[in-house]
């Protein structure tokens, strides 16, 4: 078989001779699964649209206040007893929340999604046994209950009663839904298709290990929830020690001595009350932001949803230190 055979998709399968069947997955899925990148016929969604507004409009107002409190001459209007720092805060939040509100809602329903596949795999199965073909298993699986898996079912029977091939509908399938999981389950189905071996068998065999995969997620995450948990304790104690320096310690310092600024490296400066403030509200963003991606990461293997963590932070730094300034 051709490397140019395998990038055109246009690969035809003779059963193997080997012992195992998991030695043609890899190639097979490359020749069979469209690739990542080449979806012009998807939608821009309104999803999209919000998150990437949100983003270059977040970016714009945050630079736009790390300019003014550089001491550049940009018009900046009042903003009554706040500052540039809150500006910052604001710009930050506006860029931070839609993506990570977003991406932890597509995780979830990522999860329950794969949490019916499963079952949609064993109706396969169940129907194969009977004699069906797979492509009227699946126009006869579109009349059950998926939950989250359900549109993407009624999309595949939808696809196959317009005689779309099977393999191309399942490829599609994968590629929609993007997650490792379906698609080495996918890759496994269209393999044994093509090989011509019992095709129940490992139906009921990807349908076993894609449960025990999610076992196995359900209960990593339910560890890390913990690690969730120990990130917004650090943050608050890093807010109640800030916020005791700040009204108890801070101002009976100021009061008793005169502190120069960067230990009297600069002469004639002085650091007030309000540069502490602000000190303190760009650390806590920063430590908010990096909690909320180690959340993300430990929790989801990706930082996206560790976002909506993160801006639940910001917003709570914004509370404490905009209060700080009334």
């Amino acid at each position: 078989m051709s490397d140019h055979e395998i990038e055109s998709g246009t690969v035809t399968r003779a059963p193997s001779s080997e012992g195992s069947a998991l030695g043609g997955v890899v190639p097979l899925r490359r020749a069979l699964l469209p690739k990542r990148g080449l979806q012009e016929d998807e939608p821009v969604t309104v999803g999209a649209v919000v998150r990437w507004a949100s983003l270059v409009l977040g970016v714009l107002v945050v630079a736009y206040s790390g300019l003014v409190m550089l001491g550049f001459p940009l018009p900046f209007w009042v903003l009554g007893p706040f500052g540039a720092v809150d500006l910052l805060a604001l710009g930050a939040l506006i860029a931070v929340a839609p993506i990570g509100f977003h991406a932890a809602h597509q995780a979830k329903k990522v999860r329950r999604l794969e949490e019916r596949f499963p079952d949609f795999l064993r109706d396969l199965a169940s129907n194969r046994r009977a004699g069906i073909p797979l492509a009227a298993s699946v126009e006869l699986a579109a009349e059950a209950d998926y939950g989250e898996l359900s549109p993407e079912v009624d999309r595949m029977a939808a696809q196959l009663s317009w005689n779309v091939p099977f393999d191309e509908v399942v490829g599609r399938f994968a590629e929609r839904v993007k997650t490792p999981l379906v698609q080495r389950a996918c890759s496994l189905i269209l393999e044994a298709e093509y090989s011509g071996g019992r095709i129940t068998d490992v139906l009921d065999a990807v349908s076993r290990d894609v449960r025990a995969l999610q076992a196995l997620k359900n209960e990593r995450r339910s560890a890390m929830a913990m690690y969730t948990i120990v990130v917004y304790l650090t943050f608050l104690v890093f807010l109640g020690v800030a916020a005791m320096l700040y009204w108890r310690f801070l101002p009976e310092l100021l009061i008793a001595q005169d502190v120069p600024a960067l230990g009297g490296a600069v002469e004639g400066m002085r650091v007030s009350l309000e540069d502490y403030r602000q000190f303190f509200y760009v650390a806590s963003l920063v430590q908010a932001l990096g909690g909320g991606v180690l959340a993300g990461v430990l929790a989801f293997h990706k930082y996206g949803p560790g976002l909506r963590h993160a801006a639940v932070m910001m917003i709570m730094a914004m509370v404490v230190f905009s209060g700080f300034a009334i």
